[in-house]
Order: structure tokens, then sequence, then C-alpha cells
């Protein structure tokens, strides 16, 4: 029995589905630790960002232009974004978290990963994982862009946000209660498509 990648299944997606452009769909993540906590997700299946294509990448730095500004607008502050790579996936399809919250793990990062490589684009995470293969990539609120060289655990990422922002309870995004995630990712997908669409 072959078992489908939920994020290559238009049905899994629909429902919470903000926008689609460029080859990526901006999707309200289940597990909404903040308001405002979406994904991008290529269409195109890939394990990591550090398999898309400079073309790809081009068109993802696009898209995250956009929904930075429209956090910003719905949110009134600028998101972190981050990606565990090819490790630390619970669904094994490229996908960035941009999480529009109060919150800064880069001190958290680097005491527990000191192996740093700032970066200024996108594909600075395409050459690491080439090279290295599992990697970590972070972008603070003011733009700070690093990636990391690690193996990081599961949803490391995850944790550190929820713990960041006084909920580690919600770090587990299938142990949370669905009826009222369903309505936080639902508010997500309502504000963030109204600010794209205006924007």
């Amino acid at each position: 029995m072959t078992v489908l990648c939920p994020f290559c299944e238009p049905k899994e997606l629909e429902p919470r589905l903000i926008a689609e452009e460029r080859g990526f769909m901006i999707v309200a993540t289940k597990g909404q630790i903040v308001p405002g906590y979406a994904l991008v997700i290529p269409t195109r299946h890939a394990s990591c960002f550090g398999e898309l294509t400079e073309e790809e990448l081009a068109d993802a730095e696009a898209v995250l232009y956009r929904l930075r500004n429209a956090c910003l607008s719905v949110y009134g502050r600028s998101p972190i974004v981050f990606e565990h790579g090819i490790v630390g996936q619970t669904v094994k399809h490229a996908h960035l978290h941009v999480v529009p919250a109060d919150a800064d793990l880069r001190p958290l990062i680097a005491a527990d990963f000191p192996n740093r490589i700032r970066t200024v684009t996108l594909r600075t995470v395409r050459d690491v994982y080439r090279r290295e293969g599992a990697y970590l990539y972070y972008e603070s609120a003011d733009g700070e862009r690093s990636v990391y060289s690690v193996l990081p655990r599961a949803q490391y990422l995850r944790v550190a946000l929820a713990a960041a922002v006084g909920r580690p309870e919600a770090a587990d995004w299938k142990a949370v209660d669905q009826q009222a995630d369903a309505r936080a990712a639902e508010s997500t997908r309502e504000l963030l498509a109204d600010a794209l669409r205006e924007s």
C-alpha cells in the first residue's frame, strides 16, 4: 500500500489554503501556536527547500516577501521563518514555517548548534544541503538569516517556539484540541488571504 504525501494531496490542504502563487501554496498550519502561523509549501514534491532549483528558490523569496508584508499588516509584526531541512520533519515534504510571533530563537539555536553559516538568500540552504545534507534554516523577525549544519531533533523549532511564547502544550500539532485549532487556522486563512489579495 502506497502512503501518499499529505502535502501532495489537494484535499488535505484545501480547507487551510490561503493562497497559491509561483508554484507554492501558503497554508494555515495545523497547530496554530500563535495566530497567523502559516506554511509555505512547494507544489512540486521535494523533501526540503535545499532540493529546489534556483528558479524555485527565487519564486519562494517573492512569495515570502508578500507573506511577510501580509503578516506585518494583519498581526503588526514581521514573522520568524524556519525550516528543519530533511531532519526533524513530521511531513517529508519541504515546508517553511512563517510565524508572526514575538519570539527570537537565535540564542537557543546558537547554544545548541554553534556551526552557523550566515546567509542572505535561500540559495545558501541549497548549497549547505548539497554539501552536508542536514541543515536548520532560521530567519529572525528583523531579517537576519542563518543556516546551521545540524541534525535537529523532531520538531525542534516548533517545540522551542511554543516554549518561548508560553504555550509548550501547543508544540505537538497532533495533540492540540482539533476543533479550537481548526477555528484558529480558519481565522489565519481568512485574514492572510484578505491581506494578500489587497497587496
